[in-house]
């Protein structure tokens, strides 16, 4: 049993610097409100700071941002 515990003592000291990574679900926003979903945003810690992946779909030709809500 000590010899199980030792070799987990490196495996648990790695499971602490994992990043942290969080999945977004996107919906489309109209001045009627929100409608239909258009898919997920994976959002991941980096060491320079946030990355976020898009998986978007049906979104309609142009340009497009992400914006933060100011709502509290």
């Amino acid at each position: 049993m000590k010899r199980l515990s030792l070799a987990m003592v490196p495996l648990l000291a790695c499971a602490g610097a994992q990043a942290a990574s969080e999945k977004v679900e996107m919906n489309l926003v109209t001045a009627q409100g929100v409608g239909q979903s258009i898919g997920t945003v994976v959002i991941d810690e980096t060491e320079g700071g946030l990355k976020f992946t898009p998986h978007l779909k049906a979104l309609p030709p142009g340009e497009h941002g992400f914006s933060h809500s100011c709502q509290r």
